[in-house]
C-alpha cells in the first residue's frame, strides 16, 4: 500500500489545481462494458496440479507460486500468474514481469493482471510492453496495470497512445490513475472527446464515469461544468452517461443547474437518471424549492428515487414546521414509498412527534421483526419498557438475522445510554440467544459501543464475565470474541485470563488468546468490531463439492418479487464459490433479508456472524460492472459469507473485493428489491447450458 507522502507527491506532479482548469432484460450477462474478456477455462476442476496452485494461493505461499511461474506448461504458468494476483507479493514481481514476454497470450494476460494487483510493478516496463503488445486482451490488461501502478510520466505517455478499439480500457486506465490523484488537462480533454455523441453508449458512459470520479477528487472548475452542462442539455432522457455528469455538476453547486436537476427528475427515462437528479438536489437543500421537490419525490414509485429524497431530508437541519407537517400527513395518508419510512420516522422523532412514533411502533407485530427494529432505531432514546414483549419476540425470532438486529440495536443503544438498565437488557439478550454467530457479532458491536463510554477496567470485568459464561456453555467462537475484546481493553487484569487461554484444548480459543495478547501489547489499529474474524482459521477449497456443480453453477435467490439468478465462476474464485454452495446446501441463506440497500450502489445480504472460519480474498478478472456479484468484507482476507450485488459499474472498486459472478436473470428485481425484503429460499444448481 502506498504511503500518503507518495500519493501527495503524485498529486503534485500531475494534478490540476482548480484555478488551472478552463426496456427489455437480456437473457445472458451484458458484458459490453467490461474492460477485458473473462478468463478462459483451464480445467481446474479436473487437474490436480492446478488445484495445488490454488491451495498454495490460499496458503499465501509465494515460493510455491513462484516455482509454478517457471513451469514448462503454459496452463500452469497462467494459473500461477493468476494466483499471484491474489497474493500481491512483491517478491514475485521479477518473475511476473518476465512473463510479459511469454509466447502464450493467456500467460501474458494473467501476468499483466497480477502486476495490476501487486504494488511496486515498474510503470516504464509496463508501458514498453504495451507499446509492443499486439493481443487486444493483453493490451487491455496492461492498460489496467498502468492505471493501478503507473507514475505521472507513464500517465502522459498513455494519453499519447493510439490503440484501436481500446476506448473502454483506456478510460478505465485514466480512472485508476485518477483514484491516485494523477490527472492532467490533456486527460480531461481526452475524456471530453469520448463523450461525443458519435461514440458507442458504453464508451460515453465510461467517459462520464471519469467525471464522476473527478467529482470525488473534489477538483472543481466552472468552465468544465459549463461544458458538461451543455452536453447534458443536448442529451436524450435515455442517455446512460448523463447521471454521472449530473453528479459532477451537483458538486459544483451552480445556481443555473438547479433547473436541470429538476428537469431530469421529472423527465428522466431511467431509474438511475432520476435518482441521481434527486441526489443532486441535495446540493440546494437550503432552498425551499429544492426541499419541496424532495418532498414530492417521497411518493415516487421508484424506491431509489424516494429513498434518496428521504435520506437527504433526514440529514437536513433546515426542515420547517410546514415541511414536517407535510411528511406526517403523507405518512398518515400512505402516500409515501415504504422504503422511505425509517428516514421519515427519524425526522418526526427529531421534531417532537414522539407520541406518534410510540403509537406506530406499538402496532408492529412480532412477525415484522426487522420493521420493529428499524422503527426503534429511528427513535433514539425511546423508553424500552413499553416494548419489552416485542424485544423479547425479536430476540426469540426464528430468523437469526432478526436476533442479530436485536442484539446490535441493544449494543448501539449503549453508546448513548450506558446505564445499568441498558446493560441488563443486553445481558438478557445474550442469555436467550444461543446462536454463536449472532452472539459474536453482538459482542463486538457492544465492545465498539462501550469503548468511549466505560473505563477499560469496567469493560474488561464485563467481558471477562461473558467469557466465563460462554466458555462454560461450550460456545468457543463467542468466547474467543470476548478474548479479543479483553485484549483490546489493555487492562492489566485481563492478562492472566488471556495467558491461561493460550493452552486451552480448543484451537479457536488459543488463536483468540494470541490475538488478544497482541492487542493488549500493541493496541488496536481498526475499530474493534472489525476484528470479528481475525481469530478464526481460513477455509480450504472443497474440490469434491465444486466438482459436483461444475465450472459455472447458478445461485438462485427466491424472493416475493421473483427469482434472482447468479452465474458463478468456480475457476476464478473456487474457495468463495465452495463456501456459498455449502451455505446454500445448509439452508443458511433461507429466510434472510436484504439488510443493506444503497441506491445506485449496492444491495447486500447474508447469514449473520461467522461460521468459525474466514475466506482469503480471491481477486478475479470479473469486472465491477452493473449486476456484478461479489463477497462483502472489511478489507483483504476478512470475508465470510456476506454477498453484494452492484446497481451500477464501480471501477474504483476493481481489485479490492472477491468478485465471483454476474446476475443473469432477475435484474429488474435487483433494482426494485427493498430494504428488509426477504429471501425466502436459496438454491444452487449446475448450469445446463455450459459444457463442463
Amino acid at each position: 500500500m502506498r504511503t500518503s507522502s507518495i500519493v501527495s507527491s503524485l498529486f503534485c506532479c500531475c494534478h490540476l489545481a482548480t484555478s488551472a482548469l478552463p426496456g427489455k432484460e437480456p437473457s445472458a450477462p451484458d458484458l459490453t462494458n467490461q474492460a477485458w474478456a473473462l478468463r478462459s477455462s483451464d480445467g481446474l476442476l479436473q487437474r490436480r496440479d492446478l488445484q495445488k496452485i490454488v491451495e498454495a494461493q490460499n496458503r499465501r505461499d509465494p515460493q510455491a507460486i513462484g516455482s509454478a511461474l517457471s513451469s514448462p506448461d503454459p496452463v500452469l504458468r497462467a494459473r500461477a500468474a493468476f494466483a499471484a494476483g491474489s497474493l500481491q507479493a512483491p517478491i514475485l514481481l521479477p518473475a511476473l514481469t518476465a512473463l510479459l514476454d511469454d509466447p502464450d497470450p493467456k500467460v501474458r494476460v494473467d501476468a499483466a493482471f497480477a502486476l495490476r494487483q501487486t504494488p511496486g510493478a515498474d510503470s516504464q516496463t509496463l508501458l514498453d510492453q504495451l507499446r509492443k503488445e499486439a493481443d487486444p486482451i493483453v493490451q487491455a490488461m496492461l492498460l489496467g496495470a498502468l492505471g493501478f501502478q503507473g507514475d505521472c510520466h507513464s500517465y502522459e505517455e498513455v494519453l499519447k497512445l493510439k490503440l484501436p478499439n481500446q476506448e473502454v480500457p483506456f478510460i478505465l486506465c485514466t480512472i485508476y490513475y485518477l483514484q491516485r490523484d494523477i490527472v492532467s488537462q490533456a486527460g480531461i480533454e481526452a475524456m471530453l472527446a469520448l463523450l461525443d455523441k458519435k461514440q458507442a453508449s458504453s464508451i460515453r458512459e465510461h467517459a462520464a464515469y471519469f467525471f464522476y470520479t473527478l467529482k470525488r477528487r473534489q477538483l472543481k472548475d466552472p468552465t468544465l461544468a459549463t461544458r458538461l452542462a451543455t452536453i447534458v442539455h443536448s442529451s436524450s432522457y435515455q442517455d446512460p452517461a448523463v447521471p454521472y455528469l449530473l453528479r459532477y455538476l451537483a458538486s459544483c453547486q451552480r445556481d443555473e443547474d438547479l433547473a436541470l436537476f429538476k428537469q431530469w427528475f421529472r423527465k428522466g427515462k431511467n431509474l438511475r437518471a432520476r435518482s441521481v437528479a434527486v441526489e443532486s438536489l441535495g446540493a440546494f437543500i437550503t432552498r425551499e424549492s429544492a426541499r419541496n421537490l424532495l418532498l414530492e419525490a417521497l411518493s415516487d414509485p421508484e424506491q431509489h428515487v424516494a429513498m434518496t429524497a428521504a435520506e437527504l431530508l433526514a440529514a437536513s437541519p433546515l426542515l420547517t414546521e410546514k415541511n414536517v407537517a407535510t411528511i406526517k400527513a403523507a405518512l398518515q395518508a400512505r402516500r409515501t414509498n415504504p422504503s422511505t419510512h425509517s428516514f421519515l420516522w427519524s425526522i418526526l422523532w427529531k421534531h417532537g412527534e414522539k407520541a406518534y412514533l410510540q403509537q406506530l411502533i406499538a402496532k408492529i407485530t412480532p412477525e415484522e421483526g426487522p420493521l420493529f427494529l428499524t422503527a426503534l432505531s429511528a427513535a433514539p432514546g425511546i423508553e424500552l419498557a413499553p416494548f419489552a414483549p416485542q424485544i423479547a419476540a425479536a430476540t426469540a425470532h426464528r430468523n437469526p438475522q432478526v436476533n442479530l438486529l436485536t442484539g446490535i440495536y441493544l449494543a448501539e443503544r449503549l453508546a448513548r445510554d450506558p446505564s445499568e438498565k441498558s446493560l441488563e437488557a443486553f445481558d438478557h439478550f445474550l442469555t436467550k440467544v444461543r446462536d454463536h454467530r449472532v452472539r459474536g457479532d453482538a459482542l463486538f458491536e457492544l465492545a465498539h459501543s462501550l469503548q468511549d463510554q466505560l473505563p477499560a477496567k469496567e469493560r474488561a470485568t464485563r467481558f471477562h464475565t461473558y467469557y466465563k459464561m460462554l466458555l462454560a456453555e461450550g460456545d468457543h467462537p463467542s468466547a474467543g470474541a470476548c478474548l479479543i475484546i479483553l485484549g483490546a481493553t489493555r487492562d492489566p487484569d485481563a492478562l492472566p485470563t488471556l495467558q491461561s487461554a493460550l493452552v486451552h484444548s480448543n484451537p479457536i480459543i488459543r488463536e483468540a488468546a494470541q490475538h488478544g495478547l497482541e492487542l493488549a501489547k500493541n493496541g488496536t489499529t481498526k475499530p474493534i468490531k472489525n476484528y470479528i474474524l481475525d481469530f478464526v482459521p481460513f477455509l480450504d477449497p472443497d474440490w469434491k463439492l465444486l466438482q459436483k456443480y461444475g465450472r459455472h453453477p447458478e445461485m438462485i435467490f427466491t424472493t416475493t418479487l421473483g427469482d434472482i439468478v447468479i452465474q458463478l465462476d468456480t475457476e476464478q474464485a473456487p474457495v468463495a464459490v465452495a463456501n456459498l454452495i455449502a451455505k446454500v446446501e445448509a439452508k443458511n441463506f433461507d429466510h434472510l433479508h436484504v439488510y443493506r440497500l444503497v441506491p445506485n450502489h449496492v444491495i447486500q445480504a447474508g447469514p449473520p456472524g461467522n461460521f468459525g472460519y474466514r475466506l482469503r480474498s480471491e481477486f478475479t478478472r470479473i469486472p465491477k460492472v452493473e449486476h456484478s456479484f461479489g463477497i462483502g468484507d472489511l478489507g483483504k482476507d476478512t470475508a465470510s459469507q456476506h454477498i453484494a450485488i452492484t446497481h451500477l459499474m464501480r471501477p474504483h472498486n476493481e481489485g479490492k473485493y472477491t468478485n465471483l459472478g454476474l446476475v443473469t436473470s432477475g435484474r429488474e428485481i435487483v433494482k426494485t428489491v427493498h430494504f428488509n425484503e426477504f429471501i425466502e429460499k436459496t438454491t444452487i444448481r449446475s448450469n445446463p447450458t455450459i459444457t463442463e
